[in-house]
């Protein structure tokens, strides 16, 4: 079969690889240089991700340090140790792009880039292919990894956050025991902030926050939460760059005849996942829509179910006011779980996805209690309906069930 992936994402460069090395013809698009897929951004990866897909570990892939919380306004740091065995993967975004994209092409896939697709090629609501430079390219199936999707077509809620990359030096030249930092609402607003200090001293820092704000105002938020975290005292910043990114939340319509999406969550091992079950569905069974429909289960049951409930709490805790933030963290409230899904930029295991019970003792906050419980409350709820997914392709058990979704997710 004929493939035409749209995007060098992890998820699309991952199923062009594997459907390739079955002996389809894959072509992927695009729109960027070669050399500037990815971004140098250390991610956290769950270990059992490479071993599930067949990936070999980027050159330079350590296990993550130790990991400092900062929590509002809270004087107090708490350093999460984990065993070594079960901390994630510290990966270099552009490194495994750049891994993906060789393995890929080894596969026999072939990618093109600075090439940008302008349109799906449609008729009678069936996707044929694409429009490359005004001429039609068919292929039997499409794959999307860019969100091309019409935005009319998609259930997709997105967060505008903006974003402040910058890099702090070290005051002296020397090696440096490696460290992450991360802060919950630093900024006393909706908001994070993520450090990683490397071996030379150089501190990555990532601060961004769900309200609109200018690079100089990024600025001065950076400049408030310095003397509290310690990687930075007596560090000069480098650099800066302010960008704006979508925290989208998953899909509900994934596929349609002649087209499927690979869901971008934010997290590195979901596209991952996504590609991979995409691809496995493809070859064992086709591009049939009920194939198609197969593989949205899969993932949903998977890994977007509890997705949904995760997000829920995750959004209540940055959401929270600081300074009940600040008191639960000082009197013990907070778990060491809590903290690392925060922290996560990949998802928890199944049997962790029930954390509303270590917060009983918060009901003498009631501010507190009340938006977890009904976070929790709610994150279950969504989950059970992704859970509850059709199992066969129906178009009206489908619709039904998409209706509920909406309501449940708006």
């Amino acid at each position: 079969m004929k493939i035409i992936i749209l995007g060098a994402g992890y998820g699309g460069l991952q199923a062009a690889r594997v459907l390739a090395n079955a002996g389809h013809q894959v072509l992927l698009f695009e729109r960027n240089k070669r050399e500037n897929i990815g971004y140098h951004w250390p991610m956290d990866v769950l270990p059992s991700v490479f071993e599930e897909v067949n990936l070999p570990l980027p050159e330079g892939t350590v296990r993550c340090p130790a990991t400092e919380f900062h929590i509002s306004t809270s004087a107090l740091t708490r350093t999460i140790d984990s065993p070594e065995k079960d901390r994630r993967f510290h990966v270099d975004g552009r490194a495994l792009s750049q891994e993906l994209i060789e393995l890929a092409e080894q596969a026999g896939a072939e990618l093109r880039f600075e090439c940008a697709v302008s349109e799906l090629l449609t008729r009678d609501g069936k996707v044929y292919g694409v429009y490359l430079n005004g001429f039609p390219l068919e292929a039997d199936l499409v794959i999307d990894s860019i969100g091309i999707q019409p935005k009319e077509e998609t259930s997709i809620k997105i967060r505008p956050m903006q974003s402040y990359l910058t890099v702090a030096l070290p005051k002296k030249e020397g090696h440096y025991p490696e460290k992450k930092v991360f802060a919950l609402n630093p900024l006393g607003q909706p908001g994070i902030a993520e450090f990683y200090q490397n071996r030379d001293g150089k501190v990555l820092i990532l601060v961004g926050r769900f309200q609109p704000c200018s690079a100089e105002q990024l600025k001065i938020d950076l400049s408030k939460i310095r003397p509290g975290i310690s990687l930075l005292e007596g560090k000069s910043i480098q650099d800066g760059t302010c960008l704006s990114m979508s925290v989208r939340s998953p899909s509900l319509k994934m596929v349609s005849p002649g087209f499927a999406a690979i869901d971008k969550s934010n997290f590195v091992s979901d596209a991952l996942f996504s590609g991979q079950t995409l691809a496995e569905t493809i070859i064992g069974s086709g591009v049939s829509m009920e194939s198609l429909w197969s593989y949205q289960v899969r993932y949903y049951k998977k890994i977007v179910a509890d997705a949904f409930y995760f997000q829920e709490l995750k959004w209540s805790l940055i959401n929270t006011d600081g300074k009940q933030l600040a008191g639960a963290f000082e009197d013990n409230l907070l778990t060491d779980s809590m903290l690392l899904f925060i922290a996560a930029k990949t998802r928890l295991a199944p049997n962790e996805n029930n954390l509303l019970a270590p917060f009983r003792k918060c009901l003498k906050r009631p501010l507190f209690s009340a938006a977890l419980a009904k976070a929790n409350a709610k994150g279950q709820s969504i989950q059970n309906l992704a859970e509850n997914i059709p199992e066969k392709y129906d178009p009206e058990s489908i619709a039904k069930w998409n209706e509920e979704m909406k309501k449940a997710t708006s």
